[in-house]
């Protein structure tokens, strides 16, 4: 090791510039492209509510005595998809869509029996379930159309950037 000599960093200054003009321009771009973001998902979770039929009567989850444990309100399903952002990603720009769960949720719009239905597993009198596979399904058929929406959207918003 060299001790006491001093290293010269040249154009530093014009470095720390473009970093400060780079930074100025990220600020200005986060929040329209969260904006995107969120209208893309949103349209997406509406597309997906379509699909979803739901049973006309309240769905009575019982013990395995027959005792009833909790009751679903009819819709449930259909009212807990959204397009949401986890806690972990709020400074970011992902959106996820689906079920949400949870205490914050409410009785009436909570999905926590999301994958009993879509696995296919709930046993609901008057038929087979209508829902099994519709969230694998959407997310395999609308994935490229919501990517295409999403450039698209970035063309529009970005026209210098992308190209």
């Amino acid at each position: 090791m060299n001790r006491g000599k001093e290293i010269e960093l040249v154009g530093f200054e014009k470095i720390m510039k473009r970093m400060l003009k780079v930074s100025k321009f990220c600020a200005k771009t986060d929040k329209a492209i969260k904006e995107e973001h969120r209208r893309i998902a949103r349209a997406s979770s509406r597309r997906l509510k379509r699909k979803i039929t739901s049973y006309d009567k309240d769905i009575h989850v019982t013990d395995g005595k027959g005792n009833v444990r909790i009751t679903v309100p009819k819709g449930t399903y259909k009212r807990s998809i959204t397009a949401w952002q986890p806690k972990k990603h709020r400074h970011n720009h992902v959106f996820y869509i689906g079920s949400r769960t949870g205490k914050t949720r409410g009785a009436s719009k909570d999905g926590w029996f999301q994958f009993i239905v879509e696995q296919g597993k709930q046993f609901v009198q008057g038929g087979p379930n209508r829902n099994q596979d519709v969230l694998h399904n959407h997310l395999s058929n609308d994935g490229p159309k919501v990517y295409q929406q999403t450039v698209e959207a970035y063309k529009r918003r970005f026209p210098k950037l992308v190209r």
